[in-house]
């Protein structure tokens, strides 16, 4: 089978760990891997672990983006994946414009909801998929209520995370005397 992913940027963060981890999982079990992005720090790995990668500036959320629609309509028709698995709003738009220039042997389309999305105008191509996975039932919630999506239509997997590649060791005191709320707060303000 054929799975193509898409999303922003292949930085750190959980979106783009889940997409790098489940490549790996694909691969592993004997299938083709892409991915689409404007790549990132975790594009090496990508590759490392066998899967295909192929930059289009996709995250860029302008209105212009949505002209990649007619380059990604031709990169599915190369690809021909059999599922076309969306992880964010701007490449959500751009897919949902490539796909519908398909007249027959459309690919599944699937989206995975990582949160509860603000602005559900702009939010709801998430919704306009053959099938969402949501990361939570708060977030399946959110999603059957705002956009009025049925049940069969949305299943739940859980986030999670590879334990052998994270430190499973707890904090030392010192980090946690360091580490305070004003600290945290450091953090996110300068990061």
């Amino acid at each position: 089978m054929k799975i193509l992913q898409i999303l922003p940027e292949l930085n750190i963060g959980g979106v783009e760990r889940g997409v790098c981890d489940l490549s790996k999982a694909l691969v592993h079990k004997g299938h083709e891997s892409y991915v689409i992005s404007n790549g990132g720090k975790l594009e090496s790995s990508l590759k490392d672990s066998g899967g295909k990668h192929i930059s289009m500036p996709i995250h860029k959320k302008r209105f212009k983006t949505l002209k990649l629609a007619e380059d990604l309509y031709k990169v599915i028709l190369e690809i021909n994946p059999d599922i076309v698995h969306v992880r964010s709003r701007m490449p959500a738009w751009v897919t949902y414009y490539a796909l519908k220039r398909f007249k027959n042997n459309k690919p599944v389309h699937i989206s995975t909801f990582h949160g509860l999305y603000s602005f559900p105008i702009y939010s709801k191509v998430m919704a306009n998929v053959d099938h969402i996975i949501s990361i939570s039932r708060t977030v399946e919630d959110y999603i059957r209520n705002t956009y009025k999506v049925l049940d069969n239509k949305i299943t739940v997997i859980p986030r999670g995370c590879d334990l052998n590649e994270f430190n499973q060791e707890p904090l030392s005191q010192s980090w946690k005397d360091i580490l305070n709320w004003e600290t945290y707060l450091l953090l996110i303000i300068f990061y």
